[in-house]
């Protein structure tokens, strides 16, 4: 309950546009490394968490298990650094809340004010996580439309239940809205550092196969980025087997310059992927095309060791469908 007290006030402080507000993970009440790790389970869709007070390093230093379940956890939280500034911004231009309880998007589904454990994390990212201490699974609502898990791009059409199984990696229960592309970034230890390393985009198609999201980077420590418009922004675009990215901002001139894409990636295909094709180029690209998890739908992979493509870089992809799964 003391989890869930927290999601929710979370989600108030929200409302009142406190965006950056930062729960304090693992105190030294938390008498199990299980229920430790449950409260930086929060962490993932906070920008700011504080630990500094962590029983951590006294009560389960000792444990390799908890330190890998920690380690996992801030590591999935770094790699959304992009979609964490990208939420920052949005709340900030557009006065969006990037933190939301289902009813608040889907008031006409009655079954979504049920979960008042589950977060709606920026436009893009349902977040589900088990927070009960003991239980190996839980079953999420998804509201309606498309939504795709993280990790394997299961894709199911909702309103619906699911069930997910307990993991370390809170990958296992997030879920991508579909309609939307989100960029991730491989973690580093500083923001600067972490503005060198390749970045991933996973575009999620909706039922009428498509999706449009424009996100945005800097730098993440100079002030005043948008009065002085130093910052970029890349549009990501899908429709009729195709992904054109453009850039309708191009004020970052940093690390943006040495990003470059490590994968591209599309969910929610309905069938088999058989041939992508660089439209700009006209370069044949070769991908993978697999079936999500057990679910009916297909994933595109598209990796650099196939195509480099850097994050400052203008493309278009197009791929042809397999005629039938068979």
């Amino acid at each position: 309950t003391g989890l869930k007290t927290a999601l929710n006030e979370l989600i108030a402080f929200n409302f009142l546009k406190v965006t950056t507000n930062k729960p304090n993970l693992c105190t030294k009440v938390f008498s199990t490394a299980e229920a430790c790790v449950k409260w930086y389970y929060l962490s993932v869709v906070t920008p700011i968490a504080w630990s500094v007070s962590s029983t951590l390093p006294h009560l389960f230093a000792g444990d390799a298990s908890f330190r890998q379940s920690v380690s996992t956890v801030l590591q999935f939280r770094q790699t959304l650094l992009p979609y964490h500034y990208d939420t920052l911004y949005r709340a900030h231009v557009s006065l969006e809340v990037p933190l939301r309880f289902l009813t608040f998007d889907y008031p006409s589904d009655e079954r979504a004010g049920l979960y008042q454990d589950q977060v709606l994390f920026g436009d893009a990212i349902l977040y589900t996580p088990i927070l009960r201490t003991g239980e190996e699974f839980r079953v999420s609502h998804l509201p309606p439309g498309i939504w795709c898990n993280w990790v394997d791009g299961s894709c199911y059409k909702g309103p619906t239940e699911v069930k997910v199984l307990g993991s370390n990696s809170p990958a296992s229960f997030t879920f991508l809205k579909g309609g939307t592309a989100v960029v991730t970034q491989n973690s580093a230890n500083t923001t600067a550092a972490s503005r060198e390393q390749k970045v991933r985009v996973i575009v999620v198609l909706d039922e009428a196969g498509q999706a449009n999201s424009t996100r945005f980077f800097d730098d993440g420590d100079t002030a005043n980025n948008l009065d002085t418009k130093y910052y970029t922004l890349v549009n990501y675009r899908a429709a009729n087997n195709t992904l054109k990215v453009t850039l309708p901002q191009r004020g970052y001139r940093g690390g943006v310059m040495k990003m470059k894409y490590e994968r591209i990636l599309v969910y929610g295909l309905p069938r088999k992927v058989i041939s992508v094709k660089r439209v700009e180029k006209n370069q044949n690209v070769r991908v993978s095309s697999l079936v999500s998890g057990d679910t009916k739908f297909y994933k595109l992979i598209v990796s650099d060791t196939n195509v480099e493509i850097e994050l400052n870089q203008a493309f278009e992809l197009k791929w042809e469908l397999a005629d039938s799964n068979g």
